[in-house]
């Protein structure tokens, strides 16, 4: 086993370095070896040239061509920036995994640059899919011969400083030095609570006060669904209140308390869903897929969410706006604050009609679904705006147009 101070050999880093360049030949990304990779690799079949002909390669064939936005001249072909992971730990393998579930992968990562020297003697194993391409050195000659556009940090400044060092000085070149936890927020939309180590604070608001413009508009779209929405509840009242009774006598309206914002109780208000004896046991449950409890007409309004309807009223007497995390149970809350870091920042906000994580996550009903809802919360108490508000109104009329709801 080698010391963290001992390097790759000439041989061990040029090895490494060509399977990268084959890589980024073979997806048709750069169309030439740059020039310190022109000699041939130990072993490497002399019959294989390095310039590659690919059906959509740009006119030019050189590396500084590919612009860094990812587009190529002359074909318009897209073609995503290239990356590698620096750090081969569980939390770099994360958004590795994260990035090969996504349906449209923002870039295209190479493999891992270890963080042990130790481990580049076995260089060109697989984790996760990719190859282990190196250490210090295949960086170094990553960033010098302009092949990689990002490098993903997975590794904490205190326990390599060198390493993260090495990586900040790349950014004179142009290339992009992000942490884990930014990507995989940028590829998903949420918060990586699970991920975030000593960077705990990317999981909090960068500003509490908003401009008074947003907070405008916050108000009159509260204020104006309210209205609206009033008026619908009183048009489907007659109907919807002889359907529930003839179903299960009882009231027409359910009513339970709730925690809002800065942890302020209230009673929230739904059409009633479920039997009048749902929890006669008197202990909260989580409702669950095909739940007994609930009524052929409950199924219904839960699936177009004609159930949460009368929450306009909370709406009104400011206890709620129309977007944001759905409020939980007092019993539920306590629960899950101690076991999910970061769960009461869900109260820094008012509760929402809808919001991200309704739109972005199915129903749940247990405490990994309240971890995963949490982080889409996360995400957006972090980065409210006009346009995020836009697209969960749009997304929550798709819902209901599709009855998806439970």
């Amino acid at each position: 086993m080698r010391s963290d101070l001992e390097r790759d050999t000439p041989g061990e880093t040029s090895q490494n370095l060509y399977q990268v360049q084959e890589e980024a030949l073979r997806t048709g990304v750069i169309h030439h070896a740059p020039h310190s990779l022109a000699e041939q690799p130990p072993g490497r079949d002399s019959s294989r040239p390095y310039a590659v002909e690919h059906p959509d390669a740009p006119d030019s064939h050189s590396r500084d061509d590919l612009r860094r936005t990812g587009e190529t001249k002359g074909s318009g072909r897209a073609v995503r920036p290239l990356a590698v992971v620096v750090g081969t730990s569980a939390t770099g393998g994360i958004i590795v995994e994260e990035l090969r579930r996504a349906q449209r992968p923002a870039l295209n990562i190479l493999g891992y640059i270890s963080e042990h020297a130790g481990e580049c003697a076995e260089a060109g194993t697989q984790k996760n899919g990719l190859p282990i391409l190196g250490g210090r050195d295949v960086l170094s000659f990553l960033i010098e011969d302009g092949l990689i556009d990002i490098i993903i940090m997975a590794v904490d400044y205190k326990a390599h400083p060198e390493l993260v060092q090495q990586a900040i000085e790349a950014t004179k070149l142009g290339i992009s030095v992000i942490p884990m936890a930014m990507v995989y927020e940028r590829t998903w939309s949420k918060v990586p609570i699970e991920h975030l180590g000593d960077q705990w604070y990317a999981a909090l608001p960068s500003e509490i006060r908003f401009r008074p413009l947003y907070l405008c508009w916050r108000k009159v779209i509260d204020i104006t669904f309210a209205l609206v929405g009033m008026a619908v509840m009183l048009l489907l009242l007659p109907v919807l209140a002889l359907l529930i009774y003839l179903e299960s006598p009882g009231p027409v309206f359910y009513s339970q308390e709730r925690l809002g914002y800065q942890g302020r109780k209230f009673f929230i208000h739904k059409f009633r869903s479920m039997r009048a004896d749902a929890e006669c046991a008197g202990h909260p449950r989580w409702t669950s897929e095909d739940d007994p409890r609930v009524m052929r007409v409950g199924r219904f309004l839960r699936a177009t969410h004609l159930d949460e309807l009368p929450q306009v009223i909370n709406i009104l007497r400011g206890e709620m706006s129309l977007i944001g995390p759905r409020p939980e149970r007092a019993a539920f809350v306590s629960q899950l604050a101690k076991t999910i870091p970061f769960y009461l920042c869900r109260l820094s906000v008012k509760p929402g009609l809808t919001g991200w994580a309704q739109v972005k996550y199915p129903y749940g009903s247990s405490d990994r679904d309240a971890l995963e809802k949490l982080q889409y919360d996360l995400y957006y108490i972090k980065h409210r705006s006009l346009i995020l508000d836009i697209r969960v109104i749009l997304m929550t009329v798709v819902e209901m147009v599709l009855c998806r709801g439970r």
